[in-house]
């Protein structure tokens, strides 16, 4: 549950790189950031909680990206999905990545979020 849901605040694309922001995370750990015993605890923990660093062998580049897209602020998150895709990307580049893996690895995840968008907008058009 993103911020804005817990809050009763707009939904608009912010909202959805939170969501996209707890699908890495959980991608990249295996295990989800927030925890709670009930759905209440939960609801606090996404409004209020700070999640754990990825650890592991994963770099600590990735804890900003993911940091970012969880923002608990809206306007502290990435815009959209196409600007948090082209964060990856730029962290995946500065780890030492090659271009060409890359570019294979982060295209899928930009088609997503292009499709992502035009969804919304068409959604919010309605």
């Amino acid at each position: 549950m993103a911020e804005a849901d817990h809050h009763f605040l707009a939904l608009d694309a912010r909202t959805d790189v939170y969501a996209l922001g707890i699908l890495a995370y959980e991608v990249l750990t295996g295990r989800l950031p927030f925890k709670g015993k009930n759905s209440m605890e939960l609801a606090r923990a996404h409004a209020r909680a700070t999640p754990p660093p990825l650890g592991g062998d994963l770099p600590a580049a990735l804890d900003a990206v993911i940091a970012t897209a969880l923002a608990k602020r809206p306007d502290k998150r990435y815009q959209s999905a196409v600007e948090l895709a082209a964060a990856m990307r730029g962290r995946g580049q500065e780890l030492g990545l090659g271009q060409e893996a890359v570019n294979r690895r982060w295209a899928e995840y930009e088609e997503m979020a292009m499709r992502g968008a035009e969804r919304f907008a068409k959604d919010a058009r309605k």
